[in-house]
């Protein structure tokens, strides 16, 4: 299995999750089995590593760019 697959393995059945367009994210569903758990902390661990480094690469941008 891969490291990808184990990311996304939360969302292989539509009845452990569910997506809330007030908040525009997904969300688990009290049926999710514990694996799945897991897999949505990790997807959601490196999204926010993501979002992290594209924060990080935009303030860097703006630093160099500036007038």
């Amino acid at each position: 299995m891969t490291k990808e697959f184990e990311k996304l393995y939360w969302r292989t059945n539509k009845t452990w999750y569910g997506f809330d367009s007030t908040i525009n994210d997904f969300y688990l569903t009290d049926d999710a089995p514990d694996k799945a758990k897991k897999s949505f902390d990790l997807w959601q661990e490196q999204r926010r590593k993501n979002a992290l480094q594209d924060d990080l690469i935009v303030g860097l941008t703006m630093a160099t760019h500036h007038h």
